[in-house]
């Protein structure tokens, strides 16, 4: 009996501990938001800027339809998210529903990032940099790109997946026209038209690619590929 008692008490005692952990492990996974960018709708944020400056680890950014041009109605050239884990991706899940002129997502200091169904065209920069993170970018297109270098994706030190993207007619007078990476694994995606003055018409980097089609590309050297060896 005594042990009975004992037995019915160690397990009556821990009873209130089960609702605390629950409770514990509902608030961490109900914590991430999604932020929904639409210039339509009062309560969602008018620019993907507002949104990104609002954001905190593990949130999902969804953007409505629309073209955003940096430098106007709010919206910033330069976009900065630095260590934090997001999804950053269209409200449609349709590629070029949602199309971004003149805006620059970076990434850094351990930041991971997931974009999807986002298009980038007629932009006089790098679209996505990428430094010293992570980065996943899949159903993407990035069309009439113009920059110093990796016109579509540029990545420092860090670890870059590309799936089922397109990259069309962007430009570097020096290395990689779509493409600058330290560490890329770049899959199912379609290079057509791209050019760099120097090397890789289409990619410069380190890193594998796969399942990919090459069109048209120009180079110097490498006219859709350079790999380095470091």
């Amino acid at each position: 009996m005594y042990a009975a008692r004992s037995l019915w008490k160690a397990i009556y005692g821990r009873l209130p501990v089960l609702p605390l952990l629950f409770a514990m492990t509902f608030a961490d996974m109900t914590s991430a938001r999604v932020l929904r960018v639409d210039r339509g709708d009062p309560s969602a944020f008018g620019t993907i800027t507002a949104a990104c400056a609002a954001v905190v680890d593990g949130d999902t950014i969804r953007i409505a339809r629309g073209t955003y041009v940096g430098g106007e109605g709010g919206e910033a050239t330069f976009i900065e998210l630095s260590g934090v884990t997001v999804v950053i991706q269209s409200d449609t899940e349709t590629p070029e529903d949602v199309v971004l002129e003149d805006v620059k997502l970076h990434f850094r200091d351990h930041a991971s990032v997931d974009l999807r169904y986002l298009a980038w065209r007629a932009t006089t920069n790098t679209a996505v940099s990428v430094v010293n993170s992570t980065a996943s970018v899949v159903r993407c297109v990035f069309a009439n790109i113009t920059s110093a270098g990796g016109s579509g994706i540029s990545a420092d030190q860090s670890d870059v997946l590309v799936t089922d993207c397109t990259f069309r007619d962007c430009s570097t007078p020096y290395r990689a026209g779509a493409i600058l990476g330290s560490t890329f694994s770049i899959e199912r995606c379609e290079f057509t038209g791209n050019s760099a003055g120097e090397s890789g018409g289409a990619i410069h980097g380190v890193g594998r690619i796969s399942h990919c089609l090459f069109v048209g590309n120009r180079a110097h050297s490498g006219a859709a590929v350079a790999l380095s060896t470091d």
